[in-house]
Order: C-alpha cells, then structure tokens, then sequence
C-alpha cells in the first residue's frame, strides 16, 4: 500500500490511470469497507451481550448493503486496533493522492456516486475508536485530509437521520433531526 502511495504521490501523471482505467477509487475504498465490516464481526463476537455498545450513527445502513452488526437489537461501533488503523491511513493517504486533482465541478453520475459512498466510508471512519488516542488523532486526520479533496455535494453523507435507536449521547450533536456529531 506504501508503494502505491508514494508512486501516486510522485508521478501525477499516473493518477487518473490507477483512478480510472484499474479502477484505484473502487479497490480502495473495497478495503476499507473490508477493515470496516471484519472489524465490527469481530467486535460482535467478543463483546458479551450485556456490554454491546451503540453505534454512534453509522452510515452503513442507509444504502442497504449494512456492514455494521446487529445483535440482541443493538448495534456495535467500531474499534480498530493499531494494524488496522495504519492500513487504513495507508489508504487513505493513496485515495487522497488520487482524488486531489479530480474536477469536482464536472462530475458524471458514476464518479458523483462513488464520492458519495467514499464520504460515507469517511463518516464511519471519524467515528471510531481505536486502541490509542495517537492513533485515533492519526486516523481523524488523514480522513479529514481526504474530505477536503471531495465535492461539496457529496459532505451531506456526513450527516445520518436521527433515529430512536440512534439518537447521540450528546444533544448538541442533534440538529434539524440528523445526527451531526462526526461534524
């Protein structure tokens, strides 16, 4: 993941061809997706069902295709451990390389489509916990770095409906019945 990072970093010439003819922004955003849903089997299987934790307004759900896991009615937020937390930068620092230079004014329906997801992979990640607030700082940063190279269309996957289930601890974090708090 390093290489692909530092070769997408140095030679901007070979962006859009990682991005677009091998399908860079797909596969990327796949694995992350995939550290995502293993993370959150894994953490519903340790967990005892006394302890589940609430999800703190995951995003996952709303397109259909949910990676977050229900058990015993309630929802397990995600902690990722060091070695996620570094893949996870790893990419993220490679989707940023790819997507910094993208025409955010000119999008087709297809690339609109994939910011969308890509926020709303984003969204999940400032929400989790890690083992260490080193890494968790880490983690906040590079994802934010990668928002401020997404359309502005694509920032309302930051909000989630508020729901019963999913009201915030915090009610400041509630605004026009979403839930802001990863704002």
């Amino acid at each position: 993941m390093r290489m692909l990072f530092l070769i997408s970093a140095l030679c901007a010439e070979v962006r859009p061809r990682i991005r677009d003819e091998y399908h860079g922004l797909i596969y990327l955003m796949e694995a992350i997706d995939l550290i995502l849903k293993n993370n959150s089997e894994n953490l519903a299987e340790k967990i005892p069902n006394k302890n589940k934790r609430r999800s703190k307004g995951s995003r996952r759900g709303k397109k259909g295709a949910s990676t977050e896991v229900e058990v015993d009615d309630c929802l397990v937020a995600y902690y990722l451990d060091d070695s996620e937390v570094d893949f996870a930068n790893e990419v993220l620092k490679s989707l940023f390389n790819l997507t910094i230079n993208v025409d955010r004014n000119n999008l087709d329906e297809i690339e609109e489509a994939h910011f969308l997801r890509l926020v709303s992979i984003l969204h999940d990640l400032l929400l989790c916990d890690t083992k260490s607030k080193d890494k968790k700082e880490d983690l906040q940063s590079h994802t934010v770095n990668l928002l401020t190279s997404m359309p502005a269309p694509s920032f309302e996957e930051l909000l989630s409906p508020v729901t019963e289930m999913g009201r915030p601890d915090n009610p400041d974090h509630e605004y026009d019945e979403m839930n802001v708090e990863v704002i």
